[in-house]
Formats: C-alpha cells, structure tokens, sequence
C-alpha cells in the first residue's frame, strides 16, 4: 500500500517539505496527539504490537514504542533515551484497510512468524474520499492514519473520529518531557530541517 499524498522524503525532500508544512497549516484544525506523533515519524523504527478491536468493532488500538527521543550530553554530543512506549486508542472507526505485499522471498509476510513488527512511517488524511464519506453518513470530523511497517511490506490505513493516547509509563514521559536536555523529534522543527532543534 503506498501513501496517497505524502511523497518519499529522501527521493522528494521539497515535496516532502510542502506536505509537513501542510500539515503544519492545519494542525489547529486536528487532534493535537495526530501532530504530535504521527505527523512526522516520530516511531520510525519502534516496535509496534498488540492491535486490537474493540468488540463493537468501534475502536481500534495499539502500542508502539520511540527509539528517536535523545538526551544531549553537550552541545553536539547526544545520545538515545531508551524506547518510551505508548498505546493509542483510535475511536469512532468507519474505515480498516490491511495489507501484506511480498516484496521477495526475503520480504515475505506469510513466510515466517515475525517476533517483532516495526514501525516505518505513516500518512496522516490520505484516504480524502472515505474520510468524506464518514462525515456525511455520520457527521463530525474524521481523520485518517496510514502506517507501514516491516520487515516485509505491510500498511494498515484507518479513518475514524477522536484519538486517545496514553504513556505506559506517564511518570517517566513527565520527566523527559520537564529536562531541559532530553529533545523530542517535532512537527515545527522538522519544517526548518532539524526535528530536534540542538
């Protein structure tokens, strides 16, 4: 599954550029937790596990870790804190695609059980036609997230209505988030070139 609007940022990094700052543009407009997390790879290359359906079918969750938040041990010098993890809970959901390309034999999602799945990067409000189907058969706002993952070539897309998210570890992100040394990668950063702002 490729992305629908959000072009390669190493083979197209202006166009790339253009869609951050349309996202930018229109975060006022979207759930802060969407921006935050998931306007920029702000996972890529995190674990991500335990999806789940609600039994009413209405919501849809899962955890994922950040191996990219860094501790500055100087002015150039940083390191990597260990991965923080979160579960975010997608409510509300009109719309669930999965897919599963075999790349080669190497990159074969049915080939062999995976003891770990990994975040790649993701695309928020791709999916235009079936998010303006949700809000004329429901009304309200809808969104949508598309999410590759690997080894192999996997995409889940969704679109759905209000986002939750929760530290697993709350006290611990308080505190990364309260040092004046620990940086998160950000939307606003990411713009001008630097997604940590040394």
């Amino acid at each position: 599954m490729d992305f629908k609007i959000r072009p390669d940022g190493d083979k197209n990094p202006k166009s790339y550029m253009s869609y951050l700052a349309n996202l930018k543009a229109k975060a006022n407009s979207m759930p802060s937790a969407l921006i935050e997390y998931f306007a920029i790879d702000f996972f890529s290359d995190g674990e991500i596990k335990n999806f789940s359906f609600s039994n009413d079918m209405k919501t849809f969750s899962f955890e994922v870790s950040s191996p990219n938040i860094i501790k500055l041990n100087g002015k150039k010098d940083f390191s990597y804190v260990s991965p923080v993890w979160f579960k975010f809970i997608f409510e509300k959901v009109s719309y669930f695609f999965l897919e599963s390309i075999k790349v080669d034999d190497l990159n074969d999602p049915f080939a062999r059980k995976e003891k770990t799945v990994i975040f790649e990067a993701s695309e928020l409000n791709g999916y235009k036609k079936e998010i303006a189907r949700a809000e004329k058969n429901h009304g309200g706002k809808f969104y949508s997230l598309t999410i590759k993952t690997c080894p192999g070539d996997r995409s889940l897309a969704l679109v759905f209505s209000d986002i939750l998210v929760e530290a697993k570890k709350p006290l611990l992100l308080s505190k990364l988030k309260k040092s004046k040394s620990v940086r998160f990668p950000k939307l606003t950063t990411a713009i001008k070139g630097d997604a940590y702002k040394l």
